[in-house]
C-alpha cells in the first residue's frame, strides 16, 4: 500500500493532515510527499525549505518528492496578498493540465494506492490549482482539509458553497469573518477589510447546485500523535515563525484541532458528475 500526499507548498502537508501521513506511516505503509510548488525564485530560500521539509518528513518516516514548479507570486508576477493569491487569482488552464500530466506520472512511477489532495480551503491559486489537477488520481483521489485556512468557519463555508452550490443560512458579516480569522490563526495572511467584504458578499450569495457531494469523514488520533504533528509543523521554521500571527502550532492545535478524548482531522471525499474546475 502506497499513499501519496500532494502538497501545494513545502509545509501543507504537515499543517493539514499530518495526523493521517503518521497513522498510515505507522501501520507499514508506504508514504510519499509531493509537494508541487517548490521555487520561490530565491535558490537559498529554496534550500533551506527543501531541508526543512526532510526534517519534517524524517518524524514521519516518509519519502520525499518536489515537482519544482514556481510558487505564485513570481509565477504570476503578483504581490503576496490575500486578494492577488487567493480573491482575484484565475486559473490557468495549461499550468492544470501540465500538473495533470506530471501527476499522473508520479502516481505511476510511485504504484500509488490512494492520492491526497488538497480541497482547496482558503482559496490560494496554488491550492485550487492542485486540487484543479485531481482527474491524474481518477478514482484513488482523496482529499485533505487546508489549515489552518479550514480553521476559519468562514474559509470552510466558501468553499462547500463553490464545490456544492446553495446558500448559507446565516452568511457571517464582516466582523464575524474578522474575528474568525483572528481565532483561527489567519491574521498574518494580511486579509484587508475590502477582502473582508468581499468575501462577506460571496457568502450571502445563493448558487446554484452543482451535482457535487462532499462526504466527510472525522479521524481522531491518541492526543501523543499530536505531540509528533506539531513537531512535524515546527520543523518548517522559516514559515510558522510569520505565519500564525504570534501564536504558536502548539498553541493553535492544541485550542482549535484538540478534544479531551484525542484530536482530529478531516478527510474528503468528492462525488461529482460534473467537472469542478477551481
Amino acid at each position: 500500500m502506497t499513499s501519496l500526499y500532494v502538497a501545494p507548498h513545502l509545509d501543507d502537508i504537515a499543517l493539514s493532515c499530518a495526523g493521517g501521513v503518521l497513522a498510515r506511516a505507522r501501520a507499514r505503509r508506504r508514504v510519499v510527499a509531493c509537494t508541487v510548488f517548490t521555487k520561490s525564485g530565491d535558490a537559498d530560500i529554496d534550500r533551506t525549505r527543501a531541508a526543512e521539509d526532510a526534517r519534517a518528513m524524517a518524524i514521519a518516516g516518509a519519502e520525499r518528492i518536489d515537482l519544482g514548479f514556481a510558487d505564485a507570486p513570481i509565477r504570476i508576477g503578483v504581490r503576496a496578498s490575500f486578494r492577488c493569491l487567493a480573491l482575484d487569482a484565475p486559473i490557468d488552464r495549461a499550468l492544470v493540465r501540465e500538473l495533470t500530466r506530471a501527476l499522473a506520472a508520479e502516481i505511476r512511477r510511485v504504484g500509488a494506492t490512494e492520492v491526497w489532495l488538497p480541497l482547496g480551503i482558503g482559496g490560494h491559486i496554488d491550492h485550487r490549482t492542485v486540487f484543479a489537477a485531481r482527474a491524474a488520481a481518477g478514482p484513488l483521489a482523496r482529499f485533505y482539509e487546508d489549515r489552518p485556512y479550514a480553521f476559519v468557519p468562514a474559509f470552510r463555508d466558501m468553499r462547500r458553497l463553490e464545490l456544492v452550490g446553495g446558500k448559507l443560512a446565516r452568511p457571517p458579516d464582516a466582523s464575524t469573518i474578522a474575528r474568525q480569522l483572528d481565532d483561527g490563526g489567519c491574521t498574518a495572511l494580511a486579509v484587508e477589510p475590502a477582502d473582508i467584504a468581499t468575501l462577506a458578499a460571496k457568502l450571502a450569495r445563493r448558487r446554484a447546485p452543482t451535482g457535487a457531494v462532499l462526504r466527510t469523514h472525522v479521524l481522531r488520533y491518541e492526543l501523543p500523535t499530536l505531540g509528533d504533528a506539531v513537531a512535524m509543523i515546527e520543523a518548517y521554521g522559516s514559515q510558522v515563525s510569520w505565519l500564525f500571527g504570534g501564536t504558536t502550532a502548539r498553541e493553535l492545535w492544541t485550542r482549535l484541532a484538540a478534544r479531551p478524548t484525542g484530536w482530529y482531522e478531516r478527510e474528503v471525499r468528492l462525488i461529482t458528475t460534473k467537472n469542478l474546475v477551481y
